[in-house]
């Protein structure tokens, strides 16, 4: 989409730009439009995924040359009034037609949204499960009793003392031989796009998937975890019970977060983390022995 298509906002378009996304700096979808409020978040200005740049006027020769930049002294203000008109304006894609594998059991008690679904051969989805417009189900997935699938999820907006939700326009895409656990929810989207869970994936009971989550393939995550908003997690990561995963980050592959942990910084590949907040295993065992602790 081009900026000039957003003429109805009566934006001030400084240089033209073309984006297929929104997203947030720290994103990693391809040809985004993000918003940057200050100079000290141009850092996290990522060349690779930018497209185009809603900012202060006093930024705008920071910007780089070949990116797209609209003018603007309440970024975000304008950014999310980009997502209601691209939302409203069914610029967004979507799964458009209902599709029920006829080798897909489907409880009699679950409620399944009247288009945009996408039920895959045989997979199972139990009692009371809910699953919202918008939802890719593949192949051979669980979805067992009280789950949620594409629900709102949780963003709000300050104006004064008022608090705005602002409406998410994605979905949920669920790849082949996912199995999710009793009474978990899946939110969908925010900006268009999905909140995903990769193949052969397991989601134990109680999990919370918030907005435009990725999980890799085949992860394993225990009871009670809790993952926010538009963090990615690579391939064969385990996330232990109850552990709280902070928003936008990124979990390498085969990473392992311990039972409990509270993580608020990136995970490399490979790497063990424990604690509150959570750090190297490792340094976390020597801090506890260091202290007589343990």
């Amino acid at each position: 989409m081009k900026l000039e298509q957003l003429k109805p906002l009566k934006l001030k378009i400084i240089r033209p730009g073309e984006f297929e996304t929104l997203g947030i700096l720290n994103h990693q979808s391809k040809k985004m439009l993000v918003y940057v409020e200050d100079e000290k978040y141009l850092a996290k200005l990522n060349l690779r995924y930018t497209a185009a740049v809603i900012c202060p006027a006093k930024l705008k020769a920071k910007i780089a040359p070949k990116i797209g930049v609209v003018s603007s002294e309440k970024p975000k203000e304008t950014f999310l009034r980009i997502h209601q008109f691209m939302g409203e304006g069914g610029f967004y894609p979507k799964i458009k037609n209902k599709k029920i594998s006829s080798s897909a059991k489907i409880h009699p008690s679950a409620v399944i949204g009247s288009e945009g679904i996408y039920i895959g051969q045989n997979s199972t989805i139990g009692a009371n499960v809910v699953i919202f417009p918008n939802t890719h189900i593949g192949d051979k997935v669980i979805i067992a009793d009280n789950s949620i699938i594409g629900a709102e999820g949780f963003e709000y907006v300050k104006n004064k003392e008022k608090l705005s939700a602002v409406t998410h326009y994605g979905g949920v895409w669920i790849e082949d031989e996912v199995e999710i656990k009793s009474n978990s929810t899946i939110d969908k989207a925010l900006f268009g796009g999905y909140t995903f869970i990769g193949r052969g994936s397991k989601l134990d009971k109680n999990v919370q998937i918030s907005h435009t989550v990725k999980i890799g393939k085949n992860c394993l995550i225990v009871a009670g975890a809790i993952i926010n908003g538009s963090t990615f997690i690579g391939d064969n990561v385990y996330v232990g019970p109850g552990a709280v995963i902070s928003d936008s980050l990124k979990i390498g592959n085969r990473a392992f977060i311990s039972l409990g942990a509270v993580v608020v910084k990136d995970v490399p590949a490979g790497q063990k983390v424990t604690g509150n907040f959570a750090v190297d295993h490792h340094k976390f065992l020597y801090f506890l022995i260091k202290n007589k602790l343990y």
